[in-house]
Order: C-alpha cells, then structure tokens, then sequence
C-alpha cells in the first residue's frame, strides 16, 4: 500500500544532541513531500524511523488511491 503522511511528530531528543529547529522542519517535510510503500502502519512507522533516523511519536496519514 501506498501511505500519504498527513501529520508527524518525532521524537527529537537523543543523548547524542538533537537537530536544530530547522533540520527538524525538513525531516518532517521531507517525510510529508511524498507517498510511502508499506505493508501496514507498524512497517511504514518502521521505515520512517529507518529513513529519518528518529523515532516517530505520532503519525497520520491516508492511503494512496494510486
């Protein structure tokens, strides 16, 4: 399935420093600026993490008609 995400928030805290305000507007619009191919909501949450490098706290999205 194809999945459009609408709205996240991630967890931006780590031990190791966290992004600047900035970087942190372009990972969510980078995540939000096109589809993801998953398989359900726990492997697209599993490949956002993966791709972004942090963790998602909350997510919303729709489904592709595609």
């Amino acid at each position: 399935m194809l999945y459009q995400v609408t709205e996240i928030n991630f967890d931006f805290q780590s031990d190791c420093g966290s992004p600047t305000v900035e970087e942190q507007r372009e990972i969510v619009a980078s995540v939000m600026s096109g589809d993801w191919e998953a398989d359900s909501e726990d492997d697209l949450i599993e490949s956002i993490t993966d791709e972004t490098g942090w963790c998602v706290n909350t997510v919303r999205f729709k489904v592709s008609d595609i």
